[in-house]
């Protein structure tokens, strides 16, 4: 499932179909909200939640979420939700979807579609993280440049752990001891213990990274970066680049090239 942000659609297509040789694979449209910036997928694979930015032309532009039924690639549900919404998260358990807005985190019961809470306070957040045991949600406060710590159990914040400029996305490792948060701003990555809540670590990474994403058993993180149109490959071992792909052209390599979403199902391996 793709976001068309453009054409304000949600493109289906075929993951035995994919070919790298082939650039316009077989797809299904299905017509969503106005401008569709991110979506999720339940964890049971039934449900595709999609955050519509709206035009963003004013305070008063439309924007909504809309959910999708993976069985017959419809919509099944859309409601208007004020503030831009930018991010959709699943929690493990599949319980429940927090929606990023500019205004806070709104959190969602899958089974109902009903609001159950709307989080403010979290300095026009960005990314959203679940930890792996579903207790915690972490996000990132765009203005306030902190990583906010919030009980999912209550859906209040517990603490917020000071980070680099503009953090935008956030991933939780499988195994639950670290956060890591895109610093674009930085052109870093701060690595955070969830033990202590303090950062342990700045990962360099030139050229405005703010995309990521780990591999299933946490080894790897993949940090695109947008200026560069280049994906780093860390080791999160020892924190090292391990690897790096370049997505574009010199001398523009970000023209069109510029990565805004990574999704890994496996560990690569070198040269695959």
């Amino acid at each position: 499932y793709f976001a068309d942000t453009g054409n304000s659609t949600v493109a289906v297509i075929d993951a035995s179909k994919l070919d790298a040789k082939n650039y316009n694979p077989a797809e299904t449209l299905i017509n969503v909200g106005l401008n569709p910036q991110a979506l999720a997928v339940s964890p049971d694979g039934s449900q595709v939640w999609v955050a519509e930015t709206g035009p963003q032309d004013s305070a008063s532009s439309p924007s909504s979420v809309s959910v999708i039924s993976t069985a017959t690639n419809k919509v099944t549900a859309r409601w208007t939700l004020p503030g831009s919404p930018s991010q959709v998260t699943f929690a493990p358990s599949g319980q429940q979807v927090y929606v990023a807005t500019s205004g806070g985190v709104a959190v969602y019961s899958t089974a109902t579609r009903h609001r159950v809470a709307f989080i403010r306070g979290l300095g026009d957040p960005r990314g959203i993280a679940v930890s792996p045991d579903g207790k915690t949600v972490y996000v990132t406060g765009t203005e306030s440049n902190e990583l906010y710590l919030v009980s999912a159990a209550t859906n209040r914040v517990t603490g917020t752990v000071k980070v680099g400029e503009l953090p935008w996305q956030v991933v939780a490792a499988p195994n639950g001891k670290t956060v890591y948060v895109a610093n674009p701003d930085s052109s870093s990555v701060s690595v955070v213990s969830t033990a202590t809540g303090a950062v342990t670590a700045t990962i360099a990474i030139p050229g405005d990274p703010d995309t990521l994403a780990l591999t299933p058993d946490g080894s790897q993180l993949w940090v695109g970066a947008r200026f560069t149109a280049k994906v780093a490959v860390i080791s999160t071992a020892d924190n090292s680049t391990v690897g790096s792909i370049n997505l574009g052209d010199a001398p523009n390599a970000a023209d069109g090239y510029a990565p805004t979403g990574i999704a890994l199902t496996a560990t690569p391996t070198a040269g695959s």
